[in-house]
Order: C-alpha cells, then structure tokens, then sequence
C-alpha cells in the first residue's frame, strides 16, 4: 500500500506547476484543515496504539473489556474529528488548486490514511478486534463513509484531486475490507 502512496504523490507532481494566489490559498487552507485533523486523530491513534501495545496473552477479562471501550471510543473520536473537517472544508469556497498545493493536500491525506490504518492494525493484532465485527454499523461503517466524505469535500476545493488520490481512497477500503474480513463474529 506505501508503494500505490508513492506512486500517487509522484503521479502529482506531473500536474500544472502554477496556479492564480487565490487558488492557491483556497488548497493550503484544505492543506490547513488537514494538518489540523491530523493533530487531533494522532491524540486518539495514540491512545488506541499504547492500549494495544499493553495487552497480551496475560491480560485479564477486565483489561481486555477496557480495551475494547477505549477502541471503540477513539475510533468514534477520530469519526466525529473527520466529520468536523469535512465541514470545515465543505465552507470552503470551490477553486482549483496549484500542483504545490494538490501535493500538500494529498499527503496531509496520505498520512491521516496511514495513521489510521496503523492504528487498525494494531487493534487487529491485539485479538480482540471482534469488538469492530460486532459493532461494524456503529463504529467501522461510520468511520469509512467519514473518510470517503472527507475526498469529496477536498475534491470541490482542490481540482483534480479526486484522479490524484484515487489509489489512496482504493487503498483505504481494500486495507479496511481485509482487516474486516480477518474478523470473526
């Protein structure tokens, strides 16, 4: 998945090198918006990564079950973090963006992706990711439409970003469907 990551940002780069001043500051406050959900999921990320990294084979029924509560409660978090973004981003006003700044935008993204899908994995290699299978429709589902609503706010905001991070959004879903089908219920 870091190789289509790649392979997408350098795709971008073979863009339109410049852009009117209000375009451009249009994408680096998309650019901005991300930055900024980046720095509140990481707080929940990082909460959910030093739960996993304490659970192991000698954990009691107890520790287990404030696990799984603290799981499901960040990744609820980091949904509602993506929903306020994507408001935030939908009030922006509807330009096309500078390579420059599509680049920006598409590895603020890239690295949200990221960091959920680490986060997700490590709750997947803690065994007790049944929490998530039981609770799909309340917890994955609303997390998934979250992210695939965020790349259509960035997409009226900056121009062609949709074609641009289309491997990252492939990616996403893939990682999420195959993290979910390793689940039992």
């Amino acid at each position: 998945m870091q190789f289509s990551s790649i392979f997408a940002l350098s795709t971008l780069a073979l863009g339109v090198f410049s852009a009117p001043v209000v375009e451009k500051r249009q994408s680096s406050a998309a650019a901005s918006a991300l930055d900024s959900l980046f720095s509140q999921i990481t707080t929940y990320t990082g909460s959910i990564n030093s739960t996993a990294a304490s659970i192991n084979s000698d954990s009691t029924a107890a520790d287990n079950s404030t696990a799984q509560s603290t799981f499901a409660s960040d990744i609820s978090s980091i949904t509602g973090a993506i929903n306020s973004a994507v408001t935030t981003i939908q009030a922006l006003p509807s330009e096309s963006g500078s390579t420059d700044s599509t680049n920006a935008v598409a590895a603020s993204y890239s690295q949200i992706y990221e960091e959920i899908n680490g986060a997700l994995n490590n709750i997947d290699a803690t065994g007790l990711e049944s929490l998530l299978a039981k609770r799909q429709t309340i917890i994955i589902t609303p997390l998934t439409t979250s992210l695939s609503q965020l790349i259509t706010a960035l997409q009226s905001v900056v121009d062609n970003l949709l074609a641009v991070v289309k491997e990252l959004l492939d990616g996403i879903l893939t990682g999420i469907n195959n993290a979910l089908l390793g689940i039992t219920l």
